[in-house]
Parts: C-alpha cells; sequence; structure tokens
C-alpha cells in the first residue's frame, strides 16, 4: 500500500486591481461561452458598467494575473431592498440584465441613499457582473 502523499498544484498568482471605468476595457477579451451574454449584451453591459463606475454609483474589482492578463471582474452596485428580493428570487441572469439594460436605470432600482453612504450596513448589494 502506498501511502498517501499529498499532490503539488501551480496555481496562477492574482493580483485585485480596483476596476474603474477607465481600465474596464481589459476585460473585453474575456466574454466567452461560459458568459451569460451575447457578445452585442456584453458589450452593452460594458458599457453600462462604465457609467455606473464613472458616476460612482458602483465598485468594482479587477483580478489580473502575473504578466498582467485579466482574469476576471466582479461589479457590484447598490438597490433597493424591493429590487434586491426580487433579483435573489429570480432566475439567473434574466433579471440583472433587465436591470442593468434599463433605460432609466437610477430611477427604477438604485438605491441612491445607499450610493450616497456607499452603502454602509444596509446589506443591498447587489452583484450585477462577475465574469472569470
Amino acid at each position: 500500500m502506498v501511502p498517501n502523499r499529498p499532490i503539488l498544484v501551480s496555481l496562477p498568482r492574482f493580483e485585485t486591481l480596483q476596476l474603474t471605468d477607465r481600465n474596464i476595457s481589459q476585460c473585453e477579451s474575456l466574454w466567452g461561452d461560459r458568459c451569460d451574454y451575447t457578445p452585442g449584451e456584453f458589450s452593452d453591459l460594458l458599457d453600462r458598467a462604465r457609467w455606473l463606475l464613472s458616476t460612482d454609483r458602483a465598485r468594482g474589482a479587477l483580478f489580473v494575473e502575473q504578466g498582467d492578463r485579466v482574469r476576471g471582474f466582479g461589479l457590484a452596485t447598490f438597490v433597493r431592498e424591493d429590487i434586491a428580493d426580487e433579483y435573489m428570487a429570480a432566475p439567473y441572469p434574466q433579471l440583472g440584465k433587465r436591470i442593468l439594460f434599463h433605460q432609466d436605470l437610477a430611477a427604477v432600482a438604485l438605491d441612491e441613499d445607499g450610493v450616497g453612504l456607499r452603502n454602509a450596513g444596509r446589506g443591498l448589494v447587489l452583484v450585477v457582473i462577475n465574469q472569470f
């Protein structure tokens, strides 16, 4: 009988950077078959994410591998409690798309008081994009 030996796996090292409206273009190459969006929807999503980030209505993280290769990103925005409840109960990702793509997103779903407070302690953060 051979004793159990640990298996060593070399995992890539990632650096987490703040996702901004300026560096989100690095995420364009992440669209793929694993993504829940068509190429056109993904492009529209990045445009909406740029707007959310530039207006300080969202926070984001960019995950970069050694060698500056972008491996993933996430974006969270602040929504009203009723929208958060609806989002959690809905099949992914249809409601997220509907919320994000709504022409008047700020009036329909965003918790502007939470945005202003950086959502401190309210627990109403909705992750709207997450791609790896």
